[in-house]
């Protein structure tokens, strides 16, 4: 499937799209695995002027202090992720969202934090990235940079939340209306 992917964002890359999301894992199931060759090249090859690609990371939780309470334990290495370095239109998200008792999703989480010791790396969400880089005349990606770095911040090293300009919105879920 990972090579009917690597078709997928190229199409779409090569007939205009604004920005191209892809909700897959694509962690493989065995650390030693290797990742799909045409994967693999397109990520690598992936031109600059081709538009933002989001790839979802996949975030492992484990159970908090609190029973319902769950906190983000890693995030997992994916065999791409050498092909990603260094690409400024290539970024990792987060399409978690937050689940009701009915099983319906109410909120889309903004960011979601992963934190290893004092260290650790705030992914943003598709909604979020689409905030900062789909408008030409408008582009937030420094405003997007401040905001991940503040989250990561205040929820890894326990430092104070710095009240910032963008996005107007900080919450860690939005509600979705219906």
């Amino acid at each position: 499937p990972h090579a009917a992917l690597a078709r997928l964002i190229e199409e779409s890359a090569k007939l205009g799209a604004a920005m191209v999301v892809s909700d897959f894992d694509l962690s493989p199931d065995r650390a030693d695995a290797p990742g799909d060759p045409a994967l693999l090249n397109l990520l690598a090859t992936y031109k600059p002027e081709w538009p933002p690609l989001l790839l979802a990371r996949k975030i492992s939780f484990t159970r908090g202090e609190g029973e319902e309470e769950f906190v983000a334990r890693d995030a997992a290495t994916t065999p791409y992720d050498e092909a990603v370095n260094g690409k400024a239109n290539i970024r990792w998200i987060t399409t978690l969202n937050d689940i009701g008792g009915d099983r319906q999703v109410r909120r889309v989480r903004m960011w979601q934090s992963v934190c290893v010791g004092a260290d650790g790396t705030a992914f943003p969400s598709a909604v979020l990235m689409a905030a900062a880089l789909l408008y030409p005349e408008d582009r937030r990606e420094t405003e997007l940079e401040a905001f991940l770095k503040s989250r990561a911040d205040a929820d890894c090293r326990n430092a104070p939340e710095v009240p910032l300009d963008w996005p107007k919105f900080q919450d860690r879920a939005i509600t979705v209306p219906y």
